[in-house]
């Protein structure tokens, strides 16, 4: 079964697999760290396979495509439109036809585990082909550590972050698994990774989504890993233009602002950027964020003909596919009204709309991509956008859905069951996570642990961490002998006391931290706990600026996030099976 959309052919699927193997195997014979690799070299073809070339469009017959299609059916191309269901039912597939929707972006509210997901997209493949005989982009934010829409019946792969603090020599080979468990499930979009680089300590929705602060070493990941995502037949899909990691807010809730001048992007925010276009990145998706010195009107990134054309199209060369974040976020919802702003993209320069959720609906909630849909059809009708610039944008989809092998491929390998090699794929994670784990200091000598009288304190993750058990504390108790207590993530006063009532009976403290600015009472755990002058152990599951609030815990590790493979790799250091190596991929500021 052929289950990639980029490789019809399977002789090329067996090649790959080879490959990687094979590139896995020799990286693994040599090990330096922690310098980033260099950049390999790299086609400037997004290409993923040339063995079907011959069996793809032309561009003249693309441009005939192109040629045929109304305007319905050329916006429709335009759009990545989100829905609330976790199948095709009847309501959303009437919609689809109707709107003669290109594209689709599946978010966690729907989506159960991987083989359902495997059926989902087979039902929008199909709905979508039939409706306008060309084939759909299915994409999906899988970043790995903290963002990922599929976490059950997958891998859960390490944070940027993560990789970032260890040695890479698996980065490639991460990525082209990651690439065969999405394609495996009908993806054949990703919007990842983050190219952002994390200058500003106090970012609040990048931090472990980024390799870190030095951009050189930023773009020399995130190069290789778009690689391995392209050549394992996804779209890599770079974010978020001109870059987000010296923010102070969450374009998400607010409409950010970046006071720095073009130079001093250049210096930092678009290194990763040039060295993403040079290695070929099919995609390239847009911030909405104000660069007040560089855009003199007030509006973001994603507006910006400034931005959009004259600098990532026309000064750095750009020629991929340019796709906007969601419209319904309120850096744009809020300011400018998602139809004003889906026109006004368009004519900057984006080829593509993302206008599903920003944040999470309620199924109740109104229609509001439909209007944009319509907004976007009058404006070509009125000459507000330009033929022109609907068909270049149009084109350009087209083209790199036909050089991904998406018109040869009949959707046939949409279906359960999902049938790719976890383990093999699970080794890769662990390993790389165990590389990833950064000692800070252990003043006073707790690692390993010496006593099984150990109390373990933390909450439930998102992910099941081990069959049942959906705490580091319950993992870890089975593993080591001591005790777990589960408490929230911003704990209350109440279950502060009660877990020092419990601490009285315990030789030594285990405390799970994670994204403590948001959790504040976190802190206050921590201090009460110390004050009982047992030995603590912390554990920084989150973001490593949470090390500001850390500075009397006399031993703290970093794991650069919350996942299978981390309490796994916490535990492997707490008994002394696994020596910590990682360093931290960022300057952490003096508290």
């Amino acid at each position: 079964m052929n289950r990639s959309p980029a490789l019809p052919s399977s002789s090329s699927v067996n090649g790959r697999r080879w490959t990687a193997m094979i590139l896995s195997l020799l990286m693994l014979a040599g090990c330096s760290r922690p310098e980033p690799v260099p950049n390999p070299e790299i086609s400037p073809s997004p290409t993923p396979s040339d063995s079907t070339v011959s069996e793809k469009l032309n561009d003249q017959q693309l441009k005939e495509l192109v040629a045929k299609m109304d305007v319905q059916e050329k916006v429709g191309q335009l759009v990545i439109v989100s829905f609330e269901t976790t199948e095709v039912d009847t309501k959303t597939e009437a919609w689809l036809r109707t709107n003669k929707i290109g594209n689709v972006i599946v978010y966690a509210k729907n989506i159960e585990n991987a083989e359902q997901a495997t059926m989902l997209t087979g039902q929008l493949q199909s709905t979508i082909r039939g409706a306008t005989q060309i084939p759909a982009f299915i994409g999906i934010d899988q970043e790995g550590g903290m963002v990922n829409r599929v976490r059950e019946g997958v891998t859960i792969f390490p944070s940027p972050m993560a990789i970032a603090a260890g040695r890479q020599e698996n980065l490639y080979s991460l990525a082209w698994s990651m690439a065969d468990e999405l394609s495996g499930m009908g993806f054949n979009m990703n919007f990842a990774p983050v190219l952002d680089v994390n200058s500003n300590p106090d970012n609040p929705v990048i931090h472990l989504r980024s390799y870190g602060d030095d951009p050189k070493a930023v773009a020399s990941f995130a190069s290789t890993w778009i690689k391995g995502l392209q050549e394992g037949g996804v779209v890599s899909v770079a974010k978020h233009f001109p870059g987000h990691g010296d923010t102070g807010e969450d374009s998400h809730f607010a409409l950010p602002t970046v006071n720095k001048t073009l130079d001093q992007l250049k210096e930092t925010e678009l290194i990763p950027f040039e060295t993403a276009i040079r290695s070929g990145v099919s995609a390239i998706m847009t911030s909405h964020i104000l660069f007040p010195k560089i855009e003199k009107e007030k509006i973001p990134a994603t507006l910006s003909k400034t931005i959009i054309t004259d600098l990532l199209k026309d000064e750095l060369g750009y020629n991929g596919i340019v796709i906007s974040d969601s419209l319904q976020m309120d850096a744009i919802q809020s300011h400018y009204g998602m139809a004003e702003a889906a026109v006004q993209a368009i004519q900057a320069g984006v080829d593509m709309l993302i206008l599903g959720d920003g944040k999470v609906l309620q199924p109740d909630s109104e229609d509001v991509q439909t209007p944009v849909i319509e907004a976007l059809i009058e404006a070509v009708n009125q000459g507000t956008i330009s033929a022109e610039r609907l068909d270049d944008a149009v084109l350009s989809i087209l083209r790199i859905k036909n050089d991904y092998g998406l018109f040869e491929d009949n959707g046939e390998f949409n279906h359960a069951p999902y049938e790719i090699d976890l383990e093999s794929h699970q080794v890769l994670v662990q390993e790389t996570t165990d590389q990833s784990m950064t000692l800070i200091r252990d003043e006073i000598s707790a690692l390993p642990l010496p006593t099984d009288s150990t109390l373990f304190i933390s909450f439930p993750c998102v992910y099941p961490l081990e069959f049942d058990k959906k705490s580091f504390g319950e993992v870890a108790a089975d593993s080591l002998f001591g005790k777990a207590v589960n408490v929230h993530q911003d704990p209350t006063q109440s279950e502060i006391d009660d877990i020092l009532q419990r601490a009285s009976g315990y030789d030594t403290l285990v405390l799970l931290v994670y994204n403590m600015t948001d959790s504040p009472n976190q802190k206050n755990l921590l201090d009460q706990l110390l004050e009982t002058e047992k030995p603590v152990v912390v554990i920084c599951a989150g973001s490593p600026y949470d090390l500001q609030y850390l500075n009397d815990a006399p031993t703290v590790l970093c794991t650069y996030g919350y996942t299978p493979a981390a309490v796994q790799s916490i535990i492997s250091v707490l008994n002394g099976t696994l020596l910590p190596e990682g360093k931290l991929p960022v300057e952490i500021p003096e508290n």
